[in-house]
């Protein structure tokens, strides 16, 4: 239960950075989705933290927005 409980939250913090990131650029999920070829649906997903997105994923979105990507040990 636990492990899902951290994977859920990672989930949720992935989502609300890729959301805040988006917004900074002034991008709409629908234009974001245009510019990575992502599915705004899946967009929505992931800044909602219902997706579980894979690296590709994730790096194609980090790219439109022009973000670096990098893993921190978890606390």
């Amino acid at each position: 239960m636990r492990v899902f409980q951290i994977e859920m939250a990672a989930r949720t913090e992935l989502g609300e950075q890729l959301r805040t990131a988006r917004t900074a650029k002034s991008l709409s999920q629908p234009a974001l989705a245009a510019v990575t070829g992502i599915q705004q649906s899946e967009i929505s997903r992931i800044e909602s933290g219902a997706a579980n997105p894979t690296v590709a994923t994730i790096s194609r979105l980090a790219d439109a927005r022009e973000l670096k990507l990098s893993l921190t040990p978890q606390h």
